[in-house]
């Protein structure tokens, strides 16, 4: 993306994101709608990091697995 000229905000970056996580687990929907609901925030100095979620997501896959 970045080479094309396109570089996504972390609205972007948070909702791409969401739209690749399983939907085979409660806890990855409850994320999927933390984050969702995360993306209402009128600032984006108060989103939630992206690299905390991505770590949260590998924990999960790995207490799903």
């Amino acid at each position: 993306m970045a080479a094309a000229g396109f570089l996504p905000d972390v609205r972007d970056l948070l909702s791409m994101f969401v739209d690749g996580l399983p939907t085979n687990s409660f806890s990855f929907v409850s994320l999927y709608d933390h984050i969702l609901t995360s993306l209402n925030e009128p600032d984006d100095a108060l989103l939630p990091n992206i690299q905390e979620f991505f770590d949260h997501v590998i924990r999960l896959d790995n207490n799903v697995q």
